[in-house]
């Protein structure tokens, strides 16, 4: 289903929707706000192996705005390329994204994708997938600005694999992280429950409970690569297997956590190069 070019107000509901064995998208809204699209369930991705690795998205939302996406069944598969269950691109705002079922369980794949668009509501949406939960995301190469204003509240994500993360900020500035329940279980090492990177800055990262598993440097939360002035209350953090501290901070200043609760972690806090801790 598309629905592009000022297509404003319309409403896709009670959708049943399978794309396989071709690159694209379930439902692709583009240049169209106040949209309604609720109750669908949509599969996209792969049957078999082999063939043109390729991305494929079950939903994906382009510089639309005021739109509810919610109560949708959005799953994803396949054997090669990248896979999203939700896409949110190009200075889509104020979209309100709430109790979804999102299944992207392909190596590589993501649940929730925010891509250089801003103050869109993410709530009380589980998410299962092979890679990354929910992802915000800024692509400066692209001269992308803009991913901030966005909350993200009250979801259940579990992220399996290695280097598999719960919530991922890249490049994301001002944006809010709260009551999300969220569990990593990689099967290699370097999962994390929340990774702050690449210049993010002054986000809210506020009451989530956060349990990694995998075999080696599993982090509850991770602030890296000039990431600076986020703040962190009352998280709840568990880390299991050795070499996982609860808190691990490389190359970042100014990070300001309160009322942290680490229950158990084999290493609880691991601050490195450069950083500032407060």
């Amino acid at each position: 289903i598309s629905a592009t070019s000022a297509v404003d107000n319309s409403t896709l509901t009670n959708n049943t929707i399978r794309i396989y064995g071709f690159p694209g998208n379930g439902i692709f809204i583009s240049d169209s706000s106040f949209n309604n699209v609720s109750g669908n369930a949509v599969f996209a991705g792969k049957r078999q192996a082999g063939g043109v690795s390729a991305n494929y998205y079950a939903l994906y939302i382009e510089s639309s705005s005021y739109s509810t996406i919610a109560n949708n069944t959005l799953e994803v598969n396949g054997t090669a390329g990248s896979m999203y269950g939700l896409f949110v691109y190009d200075s889509s705002a104020y979209n309100n994204i709430t109790h979804n079922f999102v299944n992207a369980t392909i190596i590589a794949s993501t649940g929730i994708h925010l891509q250089a668009s801003y103050n869109n509501t993410v709530r009380n949406n589980t998410i299962e997938a092979r890679g990354v939960g929910i992802e915000l995301f800024v692509n400066e190469v692209l001269g992308e600005t803009n991913v901030s204003g966005n909350v993200i509240d009250t979801n259940y994500i579990i992220a399996n694999g290695s280097s598999s993360r719960g919530i991922l900020l890249t490049n994301a500035k001002n944006n809010t992280v709260t009551n999300n329940r969220i569990y990593t279980n990689g099967s290699g090492g370097a999962s994390n429950g929340i990774l702050i990177r690449t210049g993010s800055g002054f986000n809210l990262i506020k009451n989530n409970s956060i349990l990694t598993n995998g075999t080696l440097n599993n982090y509850g939360i991770a602030v890296t690569s000039l990431s600076s002035n986020n703040t962190f209350l009352g998280n709840n953090i568990s880390t299991l297997n050795i070499d996982s501290p609860g808190i691990f901070i490389d190359a970042a200043n100014h990070s300001h956590f309160t009322n942290t609760i680490l229950t158990e972690p084999p290493d609880w806090i691991n601050i490195t190069r450069n950083s500032e801790m407060r």
